[in-house]
């Protein structure tokens, strides 16, 4: 939510508009031009909220195609009547259909002690726990020691971990859970920041206790820090707090909604993952073909040149941390890389780039060129530009992609791109850091292919190697978010937590986790995929089988099946059985299994409409060739 902005006039549904088709294409309008992030106050998303709640039923089914079903319990040490109808609302924007369970006022330890409660009868499969301060035990006195000062946390912390078990015992897969807030009053004065008894230094402790001891499925969002973003005044409404129960003003309903909305829509695989960029006027001021090197301003010395080095330092880390970065320039090429190659001050250089686009196509088309080349989604990518004109039709003809809208002073970028929570992932992992330098060298291999007589000799050129290792507690996080990421090469859509993975693990488990390694010549991808097997009678059932995008036609799939076969044969079962469920994103996989040598078979009438099941039978499967150096780690 962008505070202090003018809201868009003209996007207010007119009067007295009835028909459910004209609200509709409003609500559409809404979420598609980024008006709801420029609402100003409390009152007015909390109106529109109710207006589309009297036709979700309709937005939602017209819709339903794109939209990902999540069951979601919200529980709080507040009320949040009023923040549960206005976080529906930014869940649609994200494109989840939320089916929610609210529980009653200050009801947080009863629901989840209690097995019958109603959350648990609810089966929700993301919890959302917003505690304030008030949720604490009573804290120690004035001058308590700091071994009961320890004792304190450890006890509180130990009761909110004693909740996330019963919660992910109870079928619960994903825990959202908010730091808390320190109170906006101080009454040691000046001695809060000074004294560890401080109720100010108290909750710190506490925070950063719970997020040492954080389990796998626990997700936490700060609300520490979002109050001291907007102003631990602002945030705070005693009146309200006493009359109502809110845990703080209302004006920052849409801003806590849309961070967590942007939590359930990651849980449910809906995450950006590549930054598409403008050059001129956006990582440098004045334009490189007009005003040549020494004109465009980036570097010290000049305070438009300095936001805008501070803001290429802020693209760079969000490449670091495994953000794809791509260029998308109206421009000659050679023209565009100019500032790259010679101006002495440039954050960024050339190879940080995963593709570098620069011609005078429109920008529509080159996003959709960029994200074929990079093989991953339209709704992966983050379109930033300093220019309303592409912004907006970026907007009305890919309304997949996230854009986000830069002020116009440069000072303001960072801002714009960092609160637009567009990167807002669930989990980080080493094979994170290596995506973008991996997509950098797939450049690299485009010009090994254009050298190649043919395709398996460019196969064979690449020097591949897969690795199966070890499945245990330390790769569970990878695979997780691989499985949960996945939307393309994953049969069945399956999503799954990581406790959920973890007791895959478990001994009398009926279940087996392959876990893929794979490098070229020119990259080490980490583990790139994952299978899981359960044994069903004399059958091998393939539960899920998912892979990178970045490892696409390669052959990695050959590799894998022939690995099932031998297990397989070493249970001695007959058949391995597989299923393709479609999705809306993979159809690139429905014809694997027959590729891969299986047989349609009828479904069990217990099947989702529209599923197919294929069957192997193991005694006369063939392995299948692939040029790849297969290994395994035990």
């Amino acid at each position: 939510m962008t505070h202090g902005t003018q809201s868009r006039s003209g996007l207010a549904p007119a009067k007295g508009a009835d028909a459910y088709s004209d609200r509709i294409i409003y609500f559409e309008e809404l979420f598609r031009s980024g008006g709801l992030d420029t609402l100003r106050t409390g009152s007015e998303v909390l109106t529109l909220a109710h207006q589309f709640q009297k036709i979700e039923s309709q937005f939602f089914e017209k819709h339903r195609e794109e939209m990902a079903e999540k069951r979601v319990a919200i529980m709080a040490s507040f009320s949040t009547q009023h923040l549960t109808t206005v976080f529906k609302l930014y869940l649609a924007r994200k494109g989840i259909l939320g089916t929610i369970y609210e529980a009653s006022y200050n009801s947080v330890q009863f629901e989840i002690m209690n097995r019958d409660s109603g959350m648990y009868n609810f089966a929700p499969e993301i919890l959302i726990l917003l505690l304030s301060p008030e949720a604490l035990p009573d804290m120690p006195a004035l001058f308590a020691s700091s071994d009961e000062l320890q004792s304190w946390v450890d006890r509180t912390a130990e009761r909110f971990q004693t909740w996330w078990k019963l919660a992910s015992a109870g079928g619960v897969r994903h825990i959202f859970h908010s730091l808390l807030p320190a109170p906006l009053f101080r009454p040691l004065g000046a001695l809060e920041a000074n004294v560890l008894f401080s109720p100010t230094n108290l909750i710190r402790w506490l925070n950063l206790q719970l997020v040492k001891t954080r389990p796998n499925n626990v997700t936490f969002f700060d609300l520490e820090a979002m109050a001291a973003q907007v102003g631990k005044e602002n945030w705070t409404d005693e009146r309200n707090a006493f009359i109502s129960k809110q845990g703080f003003s209302m004006d920052y309903f849409g801003f806590v909604s849309s961070s967590v909305a942007n939590l359930v829509a990651a849980a449910a695989g809906k995450h950006k993952k590549c930054l598409v960029i403008d050059l001129d006027n956006t990582l440098w001021g004045g334009v490189i073909g007009e005003d040549g090197i020494e004109g465009i301003k980036v570097g010290p010395g000049d305070p438009l040149g300095e936001a805008f080095s501070a803001f290429q330092t802020y693209i760079k880390q969000l490449k670091q941390r495994g953000v794809i970065l791509a260029a998308c320039s109206k421009n000659f090429d050679d023209v565009a890389r100019l500032p790259f190659q010679k101006h002495p001050n440039m954050v960024l250089d050339l190879a940080d780039f995963a593709l570098f686009v620069a011609n005078w196509e429109h920008k529509v088309d080159n996003l959709q060129t960029i994200a074929s080349r990079l093989n991953i989604g339209l709704d992966s990518l983050v379109f930033v530009d300093d220019s309303i004109a592409e912004r907006e039709q970026v907007r009305r003809f890919l309304p997949q992609v996230g854009v986000v809208d830069l002020p116009e002073d440069p000072a303001g970028y960072i801002r714009a791109i960092d609160f637009a929570g567009h990167f807002d992932w669930l989990e980080l992992s080493r094979e994170d850091l290596m995506r973008t330098d991996s997509y950098v060298t797939e450049n690299q291999r485009h010009v090994m292919l254009s050298l190649a007589c043919d395709y398996n000799d460019y196969l064979r050129s690449l020097e591949m190697q897969a690795t199966f290792v070890p499945v245990d507690q330390s790769t569970v996080p990878r695979l997780t978010q691989l499985i949960n990421k996945t939307n393309q090469f994953n049969l069945r859509g399956s999503r799954y937590s990581q406790n959920m993975i973890s007791d895959f693990l478990g001994d009398g488990s009926s279940r087996h986790v392959i876990a893929v390694d794979f490098k070229d010549r020119f990259s080490h991808f980490g583990i790139t995929s994952c299978v899981v097997l359960e044994r069903q009678s004399d059958a091998l059932f393939i539960d899920t089988w998912v892979m990178s995008c970045r490892v696409f036609k390669r052959g990695l799939e050959f590799a894998v099946v022939n690995n099932i076969l031998n297990f397989a044969r070493a249970l001695g079962l007959g058949r391995i059985i597989g299923e393709y469920l479609p999705t809306k994103r993979n159809a690139i996989v429905s014809d694997l299994y027959t590729d891969l040598g299986f047989e349609k078979t009828a479904p069990p009438m217990a099947l989702s409409s529209g599923a197919l099941r294929f069957e192997l039978p193991v005694v006369c499967a063939q392995r299948r060739d692939h040029f790849i150096t297969v290994s395994t780690l035990e």
